[in-house]
């Protein structure tokens, strides 16, 4: 029975350290919270932060630019057309003469007799292949290759086959178109590989009649019609048939 007196002592003892513990760690409790930012004052997420400081994204401009562009599509190079050449000949038979100037795909030739029969003709040489048409019922078609032209021309209700070698200049194929003494006159010379030359004059007024042209210096280009110079034009296939 002597014992109960301080077992009684440990009991209370151990009952007010357990009170004192209670209150100790409410208090820490309490300190923890009051160190602690408000919520409200945190980023939302924790440290990660809110979704209006985040960049905005790349304006879509700004990233098409940022991509490189496609690489234009260049077109491939024309094919590059062969100087201009002249073919100068007879018609078979020797009744008429015949030039053609060719420039790239475009052609122009002119068929004379020298005395009464003459045409300019136009079109194409697409190909090494000659398709012409023009004054006084005139048509051409042919072949050029190997530095000969061949083939049928007509004009005048009258048809002739023909062959044309190259004719280097001063041969060749020349024109004038000029006004003499208040009429509007037209010259054609075809200058021969041989040196002769045959050509017809014709006149606004009376286009289906003709006469011998004057004669020409190819050298120099000069000729005149009763002392009025003319201004005389080697023709190529892209020149313009005025008059």
């Amino acid at each position: 029975m002597r014992l109960r007196g301080p077992i009684v002592t440990l009991v209370a003892a151990a009952a007010v350290a357990g009170a004192l513990l209670v209150l100790d760690l409410h208090a820490t409790g309490a300190r923890s919270a009051a160190d602690r930012p408000a919520s409200a004052d945190r980023p939302a997420g924790g440290d990660r932060p809110a979704s209006g400081d985040r960049p905005a994204s790349a304006p879509a401009s700004a990233s098409a630019a940022a991509s490189p562009s496609p690489s234009p599509v260049v077109p491939s190079p024309a094919l590059q057309a062969g100087p201009p050449v002249t073919y100068a000949g007879y018609t078979t038979g020797g009744a008429a003469t015949v030039a053609i100037a060719v420039s790239g795909e475009q052609a122009i030739a002119y068929l004379c007799d020298g005395r009464r029969v003459e045409s300019w003709l136009h079109g194409t040489a697409a190909g090494g292949t000659l398709t012409l048409t023009g004054s006084h019922g005139g048509s051409l078609t042919g072949q050029v290759a190997n530095g000969v032209a061949t083939g049928t021309v007509a004009a005048g209700g009258r048809q002739w086959t023909f062959r044309a070698p190259v004719a280097n200049p001063p041969s060749g194929l020349y024109r004038s178109s000029a006004e003499v003494r208040g009429a509007k006159v037209v010259a054609g010379w075809i200058v021969l590989p041989d040196g002769s030359q045959v050509g017809l004059l014709s006149s606004a007024a009376d286009p289906d009649t003709g006469t011998p042209a004057p004669r020409l210096d190819p050298a120099t280009g000069a000729a005149s019609l009763d002392g009025t110079p003319l201004d005389v034009t080697r023709v190529d296939g892209a020149t313009p048939l005025e008059g």
